[in-house]
Order: structure tokens, then C-alpha cells, then sequence
């Protein structure tokens, strides 16, 4: 299970020695990287058009603080080579856990690109697309990471977790 930029590198050594069957990312930053980055950028523009309210703040705050803290532990990776295609994960059956309202994943994006993919494999395989090992789980208005924070969405989704680990590979 992985959060944020972390899947990348492993899934990416995935293509010369394919160990990983099943992973979940959970608010998956490395895809759409590009889209991120013009957004994070927008984030950091100071704002002289009107005052900050304290939901900004406190989200330019945590946002800039993580990814400061992800850029200096992932030095070693370039950004634009940190991005995930979804051939990337061929093979590999994954969960991706998506807020809708998350400010730093774009999640209706991410969202879309996945629901094409399992179309594109449906089509390959003659699977239904529910089938074809991509699955997505949708927290309905919840931030980045919100249902950590949200005791009703943070069952939802330890449940589908679980059900997600433990179904047959």
C-alpha cells in the first residue's frame, strides 16, 4: 500500500523484475504529474488580489511541507520521470483510493484515465471491465486524505481495504 509519490519508483522497477501483484495508492500524486505541478505552482503564487482564509493557509502550509519533505526524500527521482502510466501497472491488480474533493490529486482526472484503461483492457480481454484488475474507490466530499480524519469514510475504506487484500489474486 502506498501513499502519495511513494509507488512510483516500485511499480516503475516493476517493468525489469515483476514481483508486485497487488498494491493499493491511496491519493496517488505520481499520476498526472505534469497536472500536479502547474497546480502546486498556482498554490504557491502569493495572492495579492484579496486576504488568505485560514483553510488556505493551513493547506498551502501542509501542502508545501509535504511535498518539500517528499522532493527531499525522493532526490534521486526527477519528477517527469516519477510519473505512472497505467501500462505500469499491467498485470497488477491495484485499488486506487480517490477523495473527490482533494485540492492536490486530480482526482476526477486520475478518475477518468482510470475508468478509460479498464475500458481499453475490457476491450483487449473481453473481460467486463470491472473485471480487468483496476479498481477504483470513490470517498464522496472528503479532502486530501480526509478520511483519515472522518470515522464513517475511514471504515469505508479500511472495509474495501480489506476486501480488496484478502479477494482471490
Amino acid at each position: 500500500m502506498s501513499h502519495q509519490v511513494a509507488p512510483a519508483p516500485n511499480l516503475m522497477s516493476q517493468r525489469d523484475d515483476p514481483v508486485i501483484v497487488r498494491t493499493t495508492l491511496v491519493d496517488p500524486v505520481c499520476f498526472l504529474v505534469l497536472k500536479i505541478l502547474v497546480q502546486g505552482h498556482e498554490l504557491q503564487q502569493v495572492r495579492h488580489d484579496n486576504v488568505l482564509d485560514p483553510m488556505e493557509i493551513a493547506l498551502k502550509y501542509f501542502v508545501m511541507t509535504e511535498l518539500f519533505v517528499c522532493n527531499f526524500v525522493c532526490r534521486c527521482f526527477f519528477w517527469e520521470e516519477s510519473n505512472l502510466d497505467m501500462q505500469d501497472l499491467a498485470g497488477i491488480k491495484a485499488l486506487i483510493v480517490l477523495e473527490s474533493e482533494d485540492l492536490i490529486v486530480p482526482t476526477y482526472s486520475v478518475r477518468s484515465l482510470i475508468f478509460a484503461e479498464q475500458s481499453r483492457r475490457a476491450k483487449v480481454t473481453g473481460l467486463n471491465p470491472s473485471e480487468t484488475g483496476l479498481e477504483v474507490h470513490w470517498v464522496e466530499d472528503q479532502p486530501h486524505a480526509g478520511f483519515l480524519l472522518d470515522m464513517v469514510a475511514n471504515q469505508d475504506v479500511c472495509d474495501r481495504l480489506q476486501r480488496f487484500h484478502e479477494s482471490k489474486p
